[in-house]
């Protein structure tokens, strides 16, 4: 079973332009008995792009094409007349949609037509200019799925917070924390990176590394660091070649590597990174939840850490008391 299983950051189209489509299309010259053969033929295509030579010109319906043919002579007045006479029939034209329209707004956009057109397919155009007709039903779907995974992103949050902030001791720490980011973000290693007098070493890691724990480089030779400390943004890296060189001392070859700042109250701590042996590289959507995600280990570390100098002063105390 993959690592990945249970997470709830199913890469999802956010577009409508990533959605199932038909790009049935006819001249509108061609007969109205011609488009409801291939209808019939393909019962899982929606409707028919009408076109003239390569200008769009419309769009007819499945539901719309069979509603006029079932009327009073309606198969005696169409079937063998043009498709551009049906489609002069047929009230209303549908604007097409940009194939890069989040799916949210198209939603909307479809619920606010005219109560007649509520349930007709959306018409999409793409890059380039190309037509393609998405059935309403796929667009809600894509958008309950949306909202359900946004739904379990927050409930994982929920649950990180809940989990971190309980917790002081180092190790049941970045256990969770490792443990966490799994769940959240598909990935295969990661590490914890905490500078100290311009050092950074590797304070805790996961995944498939030998002899790394406790390496250091200077952080200024760092070149991943160097450019996430000058910016306090996330890096992210697709060529193992370019991997950091504190990660290329590990037998992991990474496919894709991301390196989030560690900042608690306005300062920078190290960095957290993510790295995957194979498959697609972080995403924008993954980055932006990691971004999240690593504020709250960001905080959580930092209390940590402050509570392993309090226990350490104490025992300075003790030892002292002891000894005099």
């Amino acid at each position: 079973m993959s690592i990945y299983a249970g997470s709830p950051l199913e890469i999802l189209p956010d577009e409508i332009g990533h959605l199932p489509c038909c790009s049935f299309s006819v001249q509108s010259a061609a007969t109205v008995a011609k488009v409801v053969k291939v209808l019939n033929d393909h019962p899982d295509y929606p409707g028919v792009i009408v076109l003239v030579g390569n200008r769009y010109a419309g769009m007819v319906s499945r539901q719309r094409c069979f509603e006029q043919l079932g009327r009073p002579f309606g198969v005696e007045v169409f079937l063998r007349r043009s498709v551009q006479v049906l489609l002069e029939k047929i009230e209303g034209a549908q604007t097409p949609l940009a194939a890069r329209t989040p799916i949210d707004q198209a939603v909307r956009l479809c619920l606010f037509r005219p109560a007649s057109e509520i349930y007709e397919p959306v018409l999409v155009m793409d890059e380039d200019n190309q037509m393609h007709i998405i059935v309403l039903h796929s667009l809600l779907l894509a958008q309950s799925r949306l909202l359900t995974q946004a739904n379990q992103v927050i409930q994982h949050q929920v649950k990180a917070e809940r989990t971190l902030f309980g917790v002081l001791e180092w190790n049941e720490l970045v256990n969770q924390i490792f443990k966490l980011s799994v769940e959240l973000i598909p990935n295969d290693q990661a590490m914890i990176l905490l500078e100290e007098d311009e050092q950074l070493k590797i304070a805790a890691a996961y995944g498939p590394i030998r002899g790394t724990q406790d390496q250091t480089v200077e952080a200024h030779d760092h070149d991943a660091y160097e450019e996430i400390r000058l910016t306090r943004q996330p890096l992210v890296m697709v060529n193992a070649m370019h991997a950091p060189r504190i990660l290329k001392r590990s037998t992991l070859q990474p496919s894709s590597w991301l390196g989030l700042p560690l900042i608690k109250s306005d300062r920078l701590m190290g960095m957290f990174t993510l790295a995957r042996l194979s498959g697609a590289s972080f995403n924008r959507e993954e980055v932006a939840l990691a971004t999240n995600f690593c504020s709250q280990v960001s905080q959580a570390l930092g209390n940590a850490l402050d509570y392993r100098r309090i226990q350490q002063r104490n025992q300075e105390l003790e030892q002292r008391q002891i000894a005099s």
